[in-house]
This record gives C-alpha cells, structure tokens and sequence, in this order.
C-alpha cells in the first residue's frame, strides 16, 4: 500500500511548479483517491493528465482516472526515490564537451517567443468575417512552424543524428565518437520525439565511459542544473513512452 488512509500529502500537476496540499482519503487496489484541501488559481486537474504526489521525500508519478468535485482518482505510474524512471529510444542528439573554465550553465528548453495569434472569434468580435479568421489562424501557424524550424536549424537539431538513447529526468546514456573522461562535463542538445517535438539544451557530468569495440564510446551521463520544466517535459514524454510500449507489448500476438 502506497499510502494511509488520512495521510497528509502534496501534489501538483506536472506542468505547474506549486505544490498544494491534499488528504488520502482511500486505497483500492493500485487505485487511491485524494481530497484536494488546496487547488491551484491556474491550472487544474483533469482526467488523462499526469500528476505529481509528494509524500516524505518521495515523488510519485501518477495518472488522473478522474476528477469529482474536491476528490481526484489517481492510479500510480512509479515512484521516484533516487532515480526516474528510464526508457530507451531513438532521437537527435547532439553533444560536446564544456571547457572546464565555463560558468555554471542551466539546463532549459529551447524556444522562441511566441506569436500571438487568434484563439477564438470571441476575442476579435462577432462580425469577423470567417473566412479571414481562418486565413489568420493558417497564417499564425505558419509563422510559427518557420520560428521553430530557424531555431532547430540554428541549434544544429535539423541535422543532428539519430541516437539510441536510455534516459530518464536524471541522466542519459548514449554513444559518441569522441573521447572523454569520467567528470567531464558535457553539452546535449536533443529533440524529445513528441508531438510537438520539444527541444531541450541539457548540462550534465559524465559518470562513466565505456569504449566500444568499433571504437565509439558510450557515455553516461548525469544531468546538473536542471529546472523543473526541463525535468517535467522528460518526465512527460517518458511517461508516453512508457504508454506506447505497454500498448504494443498488449497488441503483440501471443
């Protein structure tokens, strides 16, 4: 059992940053539900997103099966103690070493400043002409697609390449061509494959080297100076990770 009934716990949609306080009021099974006592001004909980329960020193990542009224029906994803969870996949990375005399660095994800566009007729008036709002909103998200590929471009993610990758919101292991020592510190620039697909610059220590027969090397490497919204955007995209290959493993013939 994961939690008390009448534990006092926190908990914060993971894309917010504020933790607010709530009671375990049952636990069914894998299943255990929460009454809110505190709920954000901004962003509030739904069915299919992804909530964060902090107990003690432990974070738990759970899945919201349903919301009623102050109470939210929680099933559990995994637990965080000393390490996330891992997944394996395949993605643009780019990586280089940080000379060792360059200032503290934070990790971040990459983006440009936002366009602002047109969201509802409601907002231009009600006599807008329909066809106009659609050629505004068309010409919004062109403009957009055209920032976002000038930075990918900009920061070499265009034409990165494709790396098997194990990560998790703690580190990553991958392979490179050049050298490199325990302790080093290390640059990776890396494209979550999402949709859309979400650009992270990640700072990190190299924990281990391993070389490789054809002479390639595999690095391990523990991120430093992360922020929670490099953190949460891992997180979410290795929890539909986690998703797609639980539903393949279930649609494999037996």
């Amino acid at each position: 059992m994961l939690f008390r009934k009448g534990e006092k716990v926190l908990w914060r949609v993971i894309h917010d940053v504020t933790f607010c306080r709530a009671t375990v009021v049952l636990q069914d099974g894998e299943n255990f539900i929460l009454r809110l006592d505190e709920m954000p001004a901004i962003i509030k909980p739904s069915s299919g997103q992804d909530v964060i329960v902090r107990s003690g020193s432990d974070d738990y990542y759970t899945h919201v099966l349903g919301f009623e009224s102050e109470n939210i029906i929680l099933k559990p994803m995994w637990a965080e103690r000393r390490n996330y969870f891992r997944v394996d996949d395949v993605m643009p990375v780019a990586a280089t070493r940080v000379r060792a005399d360059k200032g503290k660095v934070r990790s971040m994800v990459l983006s440009v400043p936002g366009v602002e566009g047109v969201t509802a007729h409601e907002e231009h008036g009600e006599h807008m002409e329909h066809k106009l709002y659609n050629m505004l909103i068309e010409i919004n998200a062109k403009i957009d697609f055209l920032m976002n590929n000038l930075l990918l471009e900009k920061e070499g993610l265009l034409k990165a390449e494709q790396k098997a990758v194990n990560i998790s919101a703690c580190g990553m292991r991958f392979t490179t061509e050049d050298p490199a020592d325990a302790g080093d510190r290390v640059e990776m620039k890396m494209l979550l494959p999402v949709c859309p697909p979400v650009p992270i610059l990640a700072y990190g220590e190299v924990v281990r080297v391993h070389a490789l027969e054809d002479g390639t090397y595999e690095l391990a490497v523990q991120f430093t100076d992360m922020d929670d919204e490099v953190r949460d955007a891992i997180i979410q995209y290795a929890l539909k990770r986690q998703r797609e290959i639980i539903r393949r493993q279930k649609d494999e013939p037996k």
